[in-house]
């Protein structure tokens, strides 16, 4: 009767053809997200300020041949050199050498990392296929991930959580690979790829932590010899300790770095709770429930994974020992790491990202589950349709939510449409200006670091710092400003600015532009 009812699957597994499988419906979903027009987009939307600074970055490795360790920006700092630095900029530096070979196309960037994102989401599905050896689920868990919307939005974007997030994938691949092989090579590649991951966000080591205390429990030998995955010898526990080592040596460069030059642009450090008042605690929390509702996965998925956590709690047993302590610990992980960066959740959707590697250990948990209580169940057409109309249901989801940040007459892109676009068109008014590549410019109209500076491709300073204080637009002079930039025209009804506006030579669209004469310094 039950076989009749839960109609069996002849065959979950299949796993020679599952990442072509998996590869043609990614590539199907991205193009229904419309990243074929995507790629080729300026930074804009949601976070376009950060998004200036990392292309910022590249873009100054491409046209100045920046030393790898010495990275700049268009932004010039306190000091007139631009010299800062965040991440581990390996990324920034690959795409502007390949830049010096195609010229400088956004593309090139959010293709790769498109692609890093595509293959540390098919790690996740061939570890989730091997260890329940079901190529459905892995395909599900996979596709999931690319659901959300905030992992859609930035899987083709700027910053460096993707990658990160992608790299940290492959490491956790593995780890699993290692485990049922006990092979070392699969442990020297799991280094590898944590040490990029790290390298980049030290965030994304949250399931490097938990693989850690694995060893851990090995080595004091908490667990019988059968289920033990380390051997507990001291040169896996430096090869572990070398990752954490190399993440904070490259972090104290970058401290130094900053120090030295621009400091106070980039996060480095954390943000935690106890340093908040009350009132902005309460705040974050109303802008991230409001994220669970639009951002991080339709309301229903997450509906879904919170029946699939109470499910992994009730019958834990049912389990593979590794995959349940990874899971307890990257759960402990996970709300240190809120805490630590509770002041930055309140405007930065990108810092949730590392936490999503939660999502798939708690999906092979929940199959194994399945697989070990309700086996009909678990072979079932019924499932099988199930989780294809979650992801079909997501996936429209976050389809919406990905054109409403990508809408140029959307809310969401007001300042990018009235304000920054038309430094996306200013080159040629530039040159017929006179106003050289190297020439340094002031552009007022800008709150962001980079944003402007970066789309008209000229070096100097924004409203950043300044904040329309006289005396410190007359320190920018000093440094060398010649020409000021207005976009918007609310600039004009700061009375600092007026003593810096009598020397008008230009206008496009919405900019005005004016030189600043020796004169202005002394006003």
């Amino acid at each position: 009767m039950l076989d009749v009812l839960f109609f069996q699957v002849k065959s979950l597994y299949f796993p020679k053809i599952s990442p072509w499988i998996f590869t043609g419906l990614f590539l199907l979903m991205a193009f229904q997200y419309d990243y074929d027009r995507i790629l080729f987009e300026p930074p804009q939307s949601i976070h376009q300020w950060r998004q200036a600074d990392c292309l910022s970055l590249t873009m100054n490795y491409y046209q100045d041949g920046n030393p790898f360790f010495q990275p700049s920006m268009h932004y010039l700092g306190i000091d007139g050199t631009g010299k800062t630095v965040s991440e581990f900029p390996i990324l920034y530096y690959l795409v502007g050498k390949i830049w010096t070979i195609t010229g400088k196309e956004v593309w090139v960037y959010r293709l790769m990392v498109l692609l890093l994102f595509l293959i540390g989401l098919l790690a996740l599905m061939k570890t989730i296929e091997v260890e329940i050896e079901n190529s459905v689920a892995g395909i599900f868990v996979g596709l999931l991930l690319f659901t959300s919307p905030v992992l859609v939005y930035y899987g083709g974007n700027f910053l460096m959580n993707i990658p990160a997030f992608s790299f940290a994938c492959l490491g956790l691949y593995q780890f699993f690979k290692f485990k049922a092989s006990g092979m070392h090579r699969h442990l020297g590649l799991l280094l590898f790829f944590f040490t990029l991951a790290g390298l980049l966000k030290v965030s994304a080591l949250l399931s490097f932590v938990a693989i850690c205390l694995v060893y851990l429990i090995d080595v004091m030998r908490l667990r019988s010899k059968h289920h033990r995955i380390f051997q507990g010898t001291w040169k896996e526990g430096l090869g572990l300790l070398s990752v954490f080592v190399i993440s904070y040596m490259w972090v104290r460069y970058a401290q130094g770095y900053n120090a030295q030059h621009t400091g106070g642009i980039f996060l480095i450090g954390i943000l935690p709770i106890w340093d908040l008042s009350y009132e902005t605690i309460a705040k974050t929390y109303e802008y991230v429930a409001d994220r669970f509702i639009w951002d991080y996965f339709m309301p229903y998925i997450e509906k879904f994974l919170a029946i699939c956590a109470i499910i992994v709690l009730i019958f834990y047993r049912g389990i593979e020992s590794s995959v349940r302590f990874i899971f307890g610990m990257m759960c402990i992980g996970a709300l240190a790491f809120i805490v630590l960066f509770f002041e930055a959740l309140m405007h930065h959707d990108y810092y949730i990202i590392d936490l999503y590697m939660l999502v798939p250990i708690l999906l092979l948990a929940t199959f194994m589950v399945v697989k070990a209580k309700v086996p009909l169940l678990y072979r079932s057409w019924i499932l099988v349709g199930f989780l294809i109309w979650m992801t079909v249901r997501s996936f429209q989801f976050a389809q919406d939510r990905l054109y409403e940040r990508y809408d140029f007459q959307g809310w969401r892109n007001h300042d990018h449409r009235e304000v920054f676009h038309a430094f996306t068109e200013l080159e040629p008014t530039l040159q017929k200006l006179g106003i050289e590549p190297d020439d340094r410019v002031l552009s007022l109209s800008d709150y962001s670091i980079n944003i402007t500076l970066y789309l008209m491709n000229r070096k100097g300073w924004t409203d950043y710092g300044i904040s329309m204080d006289p005396e410190r637009i007359k320190d920018k002079i000093k440094l060398g400003a010649q020409y000021l930039f207005i976009a918007n025209p609310r600039t004009y009804e700061h009375e600092s600015v007026q003593p810096f506006i009598h020397g008008k030579i230009g206008h496009y669209r919405n900019i005005d532009i004016y030189r600043l004469n020796e004169i202005d310094f002394y006003r």
